[in-house]
């Protein structure tokens, strides 16, 4: 009988010089592949206490078959291990758990064997909540937990319209999504948020360029419920390093939508945290003036008495943050036919502060000598802002007082909202 080659271990005894025993050769059937850990996980400290929810997950992962109820109960079984394991301080090992049951890998498949034309059930709902406990005991790594968030956004911004979609399945996923994204950020240390976050940012925005519509919606308002929550716990300074002036600028539209909107109180709080940040720092937030005019000119007569009052703390901060744009903008940009500019511009007038730098302006404007172009309509609102300031002079301190600028020429047929062919030179060019 052809004799064995020696094993690796009794060749270390034999060079140690120790004496060896013999023993019966290995049967066949005791020669097998080493079996992964997970095949029994008492080793496990979270084991004990939650021994069918690792059963349960252990069991899933070497099925063949899947129902829903399966899948269900997977998910659960990974948040109830996780919750305890966090709870009882015994998170030790779970990364290893996971790695060998790939359980970032299986919540993956599951989110994209969901039809993306609909949801009918609340699995996505369950593998987010899923993502976000294995986030919270650190039992992925943060590449995977990225490539994760990756694929829940594209499974839920590019779900179809919502008017299609059962809306309480739809807005418990939202849910889960927001809540997913905020454990993300909060189970970091300090030291290594600001690489997570704007990983996350960079990846929110990335949908923001989608052709897609109904993406870049979904897209922005996730973007600006993360600002919100990032704003309610005290890191308002990280958003400046992560959002440029594009961005500024939708999350500034969206927080003045929100104010005037009927939506959840968790928003209602979040645009006002949002709105306080934004008029406390201008100068980041409201760069894009034409933009933010517009769109206060489009939805300020439909609002509120309290929206308005919003619109005019932002009109205010806006004048006196960048007086020359916001005068260029109501010249330029708005349409003077419209009754609401004419408001806005009286608006503009009436505080203080603002309006004096409104006015210096126009002084600036009417004494400069490079020519350039403006309609008749442009010309009513510069003669209506030396006539007002005159009327409200006179007011004030009891007689008249002398124009602040240059002498406007006449233009007896001059009418807002009309006469599109004449022209004066000032300085907007």
């Amino acid at each position: 009988m052809e004799r064995k080659p020696p094993r690796y271990p009794r060749v270390a005894w034999a060079e140690s010089g120790a004496p060896r025993k013999r023993r019966a050769p290995l049967e066949p059937y005791e020669v097998t592949e080493v079996q992964p850990l997970s095949a029994d996980a008492d080793w496990l400290p979270v084991y004990e206490v939650e021994k069918e929810a690792v059963d349960c997950i252990e069991a899933y992962v070497i099925s063949k078959e899947k129902d829903l109820v399966q899948k269900m109960q997977f998910l659960n079984s990974i948040c109830s291990l996780c919750s305890t394991a966090g709870k009882k301080g015994l998170t030790e090992s779970l990364d290893v758990f996971c790695f060998l049951n790939d359980l970032p890998q299986n919540i993956e498949v599951l989110l994209c064997e969901e039809p993306r034309e609909q949801l009918s059930t609340a699995l996505r709902y369950h593998c987010m909540n899923a993502i976000a406990a294995l986030s919270e005991v650190n039992a992925i790594s943060e590449d995977e937990i990225l490539h994760l968030l990756n694929v829940c956004c594209n499974v839920v911004f590019y779900l179809p319209p919502t008017k299609v979609l059962n809306i309480c399945l739809y807005n418990h996923t939202l849910s889960a999504l927001d809540n997913m994204l905020q454990i993300v950020v909060d189970s970091h240390p300090t030291t290594t948020v600001n690489n997570q976050l704007q990983s996350i940012f960079q990846l929110l925005l990335s949908f923001t360029y989608s052709g897609i519509r109904i993406v870049r919606e979904r897209a922005t308002e996730q973007i600006w419920k993360l600002c919100g929550f990032m704003a309610s716990t005290f890191r308002q300074q990280l958003l400046r390093r992560f959002l440029e002036a594009p961005q500024t600028t939708n999350i500034v539209l969206k927080t003045l939508e929100k104010t005037i909107a009927d939506c959840s109180s968790e928003d209602k709080e979040y645009a006002r945290i949002i709105l306080d940040l934004i008029l406390e720092d201008p100068g980041t937030w409201l760069t894009e003036v034409p933009e933010i005019l517009q769109f206060i000119r489009r939805k300020l007569k439909s609002s509120s008495a309290s929206a308005q009052a919003i619109f005019l703390s932002v009109l205010d901060v806006l004048a006196r943050q960048f007086p020359t744009d916001v005068l260029t903008s109501v010249l330029t940009y708005l349409p003077h036919s419209d009754s609401t500019t004419l408001k806005i511009w009286k608006m503009l007038l009436t505080m203080p502060e603002s309006s004096e730098k409104i006015l210096d302006e126009v002084c600036s404007v009417l004494q400069d000598e490079e020519p350039c172009r403006i309609t008749t309509t442009g010309l009513g609102f510069l003669r209506l802002t030396v006539s007002y300031w005159t009327r409200h002079c006179a007011v004030l301190q009891g007689s008249p007082c002398p124009a602040p600028c240059l002498p406007l020429p006449s233009s007896p047929d001059w009418k807002l909202g009309t006469g599109q062919g004449q022209s004066w030179g000032c300085g907007l060019g």
